[in-house]
């Protein structure tokens, strides 16, 4: 998948964060890096030119291996296992749209 496909996905987003694994790292992109960034953790947002893009590619990521971190930083009970614990952090706001 391209970053202008990325994108495009990204300009549909309804509000939902969409992960997506680049070798051993979890990346996040223009509406789900910044739900990311207010939900789950401040990370450092990286800023790229793309060329066919209006504006800058936004963009954080994080090891798959600090998955598990994440789950104890915010909270983290009652949760068996990964994908629970994103639908949980990730679901839809009730409007469907980014708050």
């Amino acid at each position: 998948m391209t970053k202008l496909e990325t994108c495009a996905i990204e300009d549909t987003n309804p509000g939902q964060v969409n992960l997506y694994p680049e070798g051993a790292f979890y990346k996040a992109y223009q509406k789900s890096a910044w739900l990311l960034c207010t939900r789950v953790h401040p990370f450092k947002v990286i800023a790229r030119d793309l060329k066919g893009l209006d504006g800058p590619l936004l963009s954080v990521g994080f090891p798959k291996s600090s998955c598990v971190r994440f789950i104890l930083s915010s909270g983290g009970g009652g949760y068996g296992n990964l994908n629970s614990f994103f639908d949980t952090v990730f679901s839809r706001t009730t409007s469907g749209q980014i708050p």
